[in-house]
């Protein structure tokens, strides 16, 4: 079976995801949606150079009343103030079912209640691209947890990012604990907001956020407005974790081993590229992939937007939104 596949936004992220459904096979054509010309432009570009592209069947549009409609998939990576009226105005036009949306799904709480709303009345599949759940090492520490045991995640690094980092980190917190709620149990954030390269809209902040949730788990993220490589522990009564990603580091010791620290494998391609193509050859031919749901990821936006919402209000002057990326 051929599919068809629509790629909403075509910046530096949708150009990933891009090439990624470029690459597999099964796919007949490629439809790019992006209001500006020149991101149009450079996906062309990009794509053009690619050396492994099986898909030759591909166009460009700056108007969503130029696309096809009742494809098979459409990957929402506009920028972040967007998504959310994207997906709504996609389901509404073209009648698309599957979708795979960037995160920060949305900036506020309230668009993304009226996306859980819209999904749930219109009977669509959304996936939240927050991929750490699918990692070796995460999946392995999934494993190794006894269900129901409280847990303690911790999660360091820079510069800056908090917020984007804090979705992926608290998310992989749901994904070890069985979901549910994460409450905010404090707040040590830097009096200033940080620029980003995501564009001029777009700030984050650094410092430090506490969580926990009605098993007990609780959750540690700091970030540092200097340079430092991240790093994610995870702790129970009869196992830990150490995860760096930038080092492809995997170490684990357990209450039975005397806590003897044991290196493990870690050498899965965790790029976009890679992982989006895996996630996307899985929604086309199974309906399902090991990203979060938009009902899985909730709790993750809830406790990032809800933690540093009064802190970029009180920057920003902009009420009840968090302009991240």
């Amino acid at each position: 079976m051929q599919y068809r596949v629509l790629v909403a936004g075509c910046g530096r992220r949708g150009v990933q995801h891009l090439e990624a459904v470029a690459g597999l096979p099964e796919v007949a054509s490629i439809e790019v949606y992006d209001p500006w010309a020149e991101s149009l432009r450079g996906g062309q570009h990009h794509l053009e150079a690619l050396p492994d592209r099986t898909v030759e069947d591909v166009r460009w549009m700056l108007a969503l009343s130029e696309a096809a409609p009742g494809g098979d998939l459409c990957i929402i990576a506009t920028q972040a103030e967007m998504r959310s009226a994207v997906l709504f105005d996609i389901e509404r036009r073209l009648g698309y079912k599957n979708f795979l949306i960037e995160k920060s799904v949305a900036q506020s709480m309230p668009d993304y209640d009226a996306l859980l709303e819209l999904a749930a009345s219109k009977g669509l599949s959304v996936w939240v691209h927050c991929p750490a759940r699918a990692y070796t090492p995460h999946r392995r520490i999934k494993s190794m947890l006894t269900p129901g045991e409280p847990l303690t995640v911790t999660v360091h690094g820079g510069p800056v990012g908090l917020a984007h980092r804090g979705i992926h980190a608290t998310d992989l917190l749901a994904f070890f604990d069985g979901g549910g709620e994460i409450e905010v149990a404090g707040t040590a954030l830097d009096p200033k907001l940080h620029s980003t390269d995501w564009g001029a809209d777009v700030s984050d902040v650094s410092g430090m956020l506490l969580g926990k949730t009605a098993a007990g788990s609780r959750i540690i993220l700091s970030c540092s407005p200097y340079d430092v490589a991240e790093f994610l522990t995870v702790s129970s009564a009869a196992y830990r974790a150490v995860v760096d990603d930038r080092r492809r580091t995997f170490l684990e010791s357990t209450y039975d081993s005397g806590w003897a620290w044991s290196p493990t494998p870690y050498d899965q391609d965790s790029s976009v590229v890679t992982t989006t193509r895996i996630f996307a050859a899985s929604i086309l031919h199974e309906q399902r992939c090991e990203l979060p749901t938009l009902a899985e990821c909730y709790p993750a936006h809830k406790f990032i937007i809800s933690a540093l919402l009064p802190h970029f209000e009180k920057f920003t002057g902009v009420q009840g939104r968090c302009p991240i990326a």
